[in-house]
């Protein structure tokens, strides 16, 4: 049974949840991050390193969560470059080039 939508007596609100004179609302649950063995679990996703080559100096890390069970993975060169895939498909960035106005001076 819940209390929701019911009005409650000044008498019974804890005044430590009382800010500027509104209810503060206790956060549903707290996200416990849990250490695996590559990586970490942290609320809805799993956070792990699958491959990675130290003399090359790339790694690939998988994240896992309800909306991609299969994993999204990032791969990550020793310069810098990322790849991402989900699915078997590359996630591509947006096109970085200045946005033009047909008509506009700029």
């Amino acid at each position: 049974m819940t209390d929701r939508g019911k009005w409650k007596d000044a008498k019974d609100i804890d005044p430590k949840r009382v800010l500027n004179g509104f209810i503060i609302r206790q956060p549903r649950e707290t996200m416990a991050a849990e250490i695996t063995k590559h990586g970490f679990k942290w609320g809805p996703a799993e956070v792990s390193r699958y491959f990675n080559d130290e003399k090359k100096g790339w790694v690939v890390i998988g994240v896992i969560t309800a909306k991609y069970p299969s994993s999204v993975q990032v791969y990550v060169t020793k310069t810098g470059k990322v790849r991402v895939t989900a699915k078997g498909e590359e996630w591509t960035p947006p096109d970085r080039r200045p946005f033009f106005r047909p008509g506009c001076d700029r």
